[in-house]
């Protein structure tokens, strides 16, 4: 991570974690408070079939959601945080 100015908004995106290999919730929990109080906007996105690599995780926001889960754990530490929801469903 490199330092941020105080203008600089970061866009948490759980998805891109956990197709990367992150543990999402783990991530949340171990970054900075530094980049965590940057933090404005959480991208999640919601799939209604199997995507990319078969990480069923993009499917439903059910209970035990890796990403919801993540979310919680930010908002345990930042309260302020707008959630961008894109809706990808048939």
């Amino acid at each position: 991570m490199v330092p941020t100015s105080d203008d600089v908004s970061i866009t948490l995106d759980f998805r891109r974690l956990e197709l990367a290999g992150v543990d999402s919730i783990t991530f949340v929990r171990n970054l900075p408070q530094r980049l965590i109080d940057h933090t404005g906007f959480v991208h999640l996105h919601h799939h209604n079939e199997l995507v990319l690599r078969g990480v069923n995780d993009q499917w439903l926001f059910l209970p035990g959601c890796r990403k919801i889960e993540a979310l919680k754990v930010l908002l345990k530490r930042k309260q302020d945080v707008w959630v961008v929801l894109e809706l990808d469903a048939a």
